[in-house]
């Protein structure tokens, strides 16, 4: 059957030579000639953009380069080879037809070179056979020092969803067989073929996929020698930001160090007799970042010029290597000398809740409750915005593998390559690669863990906290791709959440605590795609930012 085919295609082959005058060269070559390279991938790029040529035949041409010189690849194995300034990729095909639309390109490296990504693109035709079928990427990074992680990018029905790949999620026989690239391979990275989302396999459908293959120095399974690498490659430090409202810039560039700000600018904040506003930015994040789509909103800008002093304060900190308590402490630091007792109300999202909360009820107050002597801020209130108070599952490190593919499919605008939440999920895959199963930073948000059983012990009512959540809901789409019920069954235990934390979380509502925060001061925002742990102070969301700015300044 298989030669029957392969037959017919290549008399469809010899009328489209004839048809096409772009293709006459071929009928000039004796039988023997050598196709080359260039010239194959000349006559593949005209038979691909044929009307004239059949889907079949599209569907089983062969990739662009490689030894095998045939126009057709019916269920051969293909493999392909680039070296690409030393690093070198291999993709091999067995039993399905792709072909390259771009070869491998650095795409992104950092200015130390330690993270570098490698981009390629790729479509995926008929699968060939009813046998076996694979698609694998394998690389000499291990040769290099280096170790990798592939983030897949596919368009379906105009979305683009992420899915990220890990070497040990490789075939069995891909990790005992390296006989194909000897030595200098380690094992491959299988590009998955169908998955709900995609429906590709058996439908027909062209998987378009671009793969990021990021790469990083070697890490090392060692907790010591991880951290070690961490501190070396990743710079997120702590640090006090400061946000002039006056500037007519309403952007990023309108934050400056407070290490680059004069005394002048401390003493205009504690003269002035409004609060000023403290901004707390969540995991992974940077408060530039975090809240400039906020700071830039017209009514917002214009709120704040009435309500609080000239200048915003971002508090900045490292939310995965150092706990919450460490936070707190080194943050305390920055400030101490610098205010003294300034009344403040705070916005803080996801994490920076609890960072915010620790300050304010363990670090600058007495046991009565009263700020301390030397306590640089007093709170006057506290809006939350998806804050774990009572952890979230993903915190887990048996989760972290979904955290990560979640967080990079629901961040919408605050995901790109190179973002801070990026570098932030590169930290959580290293860790995924190099074995690690504890992070302070994480570790404290995990349900029922000490931490925050011990911090959320005798609260008492809190009259001045105010908190929001979402219950998300994915669209059709991504339902698929997340497998909705491994989602919420198996990550969330069936509780609604809002994409990364549990309602009830938020809400103090999974114990005997729930009575901290009074019904009045609580809001739950119902199941809009768009709204989910990332876009609480997104301009499209105009009722929530009201009801932030509302319980901010009440």
């Amino acid at each position: 059957m298989q030669e029957d085919l392969k037959e017919m295609m290549e008399m469809e082959l010899v009328q489209l030579c004839h048809r096409i005058p772009a293709l006459h060269q071929l009928l000039l070559k004796e039988q023997d000639d050598v196709i080359t390279d260039q010239e194959k991938a000349e006559v593949l790029e005209v038979l691909r953009s044929s009307d004239l040529a059949s889907d079949f035949l599209k569907a089983n041409l062969a990739g662009n380069s490689g030894a095998n010189r045939s126009l057709i690849s019916l269920g051969e194995v293909s493999n392909v080879e680039w070296l690409l300034d030393g690093h070198r990729y291999f993709l091999r095909s067995s039993g399905v037809q792709y072909r390259v639309k771009k070869e491998p390109f650095i795409s992104y490296t950092e200015a130390d070179s330690q993270t570098r990504i490698d981009t390629m693109e790729i479509e995926v035709g008929a699968v060939t056979r009813s046998g076996s079928t694979e698609l694998v990427l394998l690389d000499n990074q291990d040769e290099l020092g280096r170790q990798t992680v592939v983030l897949m990018e596919t368009e379906v029905d105009g979305r683009t969803t992420y899915e990220w790949l890990f070497r040990d999620e490789g075939s069995a026989d891909d990790k005992k067989d390296r006989s194909l690239t000897a030595s200098v391979m380690p094992e491959g990275l299988n590009i998955p073929l169908h998955t709900s989302a995609t429906g590709f396999r058996g439908n027909g459908k062209v998987l378009k996929a671009v793969l990021h293959v990021i790469s990083w120095a070697s890490a090392g399974k060692k907790k010591k020698e991880w951290r070690k690498w961490l501190s070396s490659t990743h710079t997120d430090k702590y640090g006090i930001m400061l946000y002039d409202l006056e500037q007519d810039d309403p952007s990023g560039r309108a934050w400056v160090n407070s290490t680059l700000a004069d005394q002048s600018v401390w003493k205009t904040i504690q003269d002035d007799q409004r609060p000023v506003l403290c901004l707390v930015p969540g995991t992974f994040r940077e408060v530039q970042e975090n809240y400039d789509e906020f700071l830039s909103n017209a009514a917002v800008r214009s709120a704040l010029r009435q309500k609080s002093c000239r200048y915003v304060i971002g508090l900045n900190h490292p939310s995965v290597v150092d706990g919450i308590a460490h936070n707190a402490g080194e943050l305390d630091k920055l400030l101490k000398g610098k205010l003294k007792k300034k009344e403040c109300t705070v916005i803080a999202k996801s994490r920076g809740g609890l960072v915010a909360r620790y300050l304010f009820e363990k670090e600058w107050v007495t046991a009565s409750g009263a700020a301390t002597a030397n306590a640089p801020l007093r709170l006057r209130n506290l809006v939350m915005l998806g804050t774990p108070n009572q952890g979230t599952h993903m915190a887990s490190n048996t989760k972290w593998k979904n955290m990560i593919n979640v967080i990079t499919n629901v961040a919408g605008k605050a995901f790109s390559l190179g973002s801070p939440l990026f570098k932030g999920l590169q930290v959580l895959a290293s860790a995924v690669v190099n074995e690690i199963t504890d992070l302070p930073g994480l570790d404290d948000m995990e349900i029922k863990g000490d931490f925050l059983r011990n911090m959320n012990k005798q609260l008492g009512v809190k009259n001045n906290y105010f908190i929001v959540t979402a219950n998300y809901e994915p669209d059709p789409l991504l339902r698929k791709f997340f497998d909705n019920v491994f989602v919420d069954q198996v990550i969330f235990e069936r509780m609604e959440n809002d994409a990364v934390v549990p309602v009830r979380s938020v809400f103090f509502a999974m114990s005997s605590v729930q009575d901290v925060v009074p019904d009045s001061n609580r809001r739950i925002f119902g199941s809009d795609p768009r709204l989910n742990h990332f876009a609480y102070t997104r301009p499209e969301h105009p009722e929530l930012v009201n009801w932030i700015m509302q319980q901010a300044f009440s």
